[in-house]
């Protein structure tokens, strides 16, 4: 019911009226289809973009945290554009990954298992049975999140804003 409901999601967000070739008679969030292989070529994910624990910074939480505030110090002061930024994209990634399942292993371990062809329905699934990343024919990767990662995003958000908002008060004057 639940992966039905994901479906009907991404079909009314996407505009897709149906699936793709080879997936049409494979619901491609269905935990069931997931080692059913098939000759898709599927991309690699990019793995710069998707959190993931094996992935995850070795840096400590203080190292982290100076380092989210020198980036908004660098973005505040017109070095860089916050939207465009990979650096920001990165590190807000690497900082995800320290609760983030490792989605690396689980898409290795299933490739592995089907011998290089890639998973029919390409949906990947924690060992809760949770989904936390999927291919979609249209080529594209798409990440589910866990609770986890919503709650360390939200830190980061409220670490680079903090800083922001410091920088705007410091600079009140300068920018005025």
């Amino acid at each position: 019911m639940i992966l039905d409901t994901y479906l009907t999601m991404f079909v009314n967000i996407s505009g897709a009226r149906k699936l793709l070739n080879p997936m049409d008679e494979i619901s491609w969030l269905n935990p069931n289809d997931k080692n059913k292989p098939c000759a898709m070529n599927a991309p690699r994910p990019d793995w710069k973009k998707i959190p993931t624990l094996s992935k995850a910074s070795p840096m400590s939480e203080e190292e982290l945290e100076n380092e989210i505030k020198a980036l908004a110090q660098k973005i505040f002061l017109g070095h860089e554009n916050k939207i465009k930024s990979d650096e920001y994209l990165q590190l807000k990634t690497l900082f995800i990954s320290k609760v983030s399942p490792d989605r690396i292993s689980l898409y290795e371990e299933n490739k592995k298992k089907l011998s290089g062809n890639m998973n029919a329905a390409l949906s990947y699934f924690t060992a809760d049975g949770e989904l936390v990343l999927a291919y979609h024919p249209n080529d594209r990767w798409i990440l589910f999140t866990t609770d986890e990662e919503r709650r360390r995003n939200q830190v980061f958000n409220d670490i680079y804003e903090t800083e922001i908002s410091l920088l705007k008060k410091k600079y009140k004057a300068v920018f005025a």
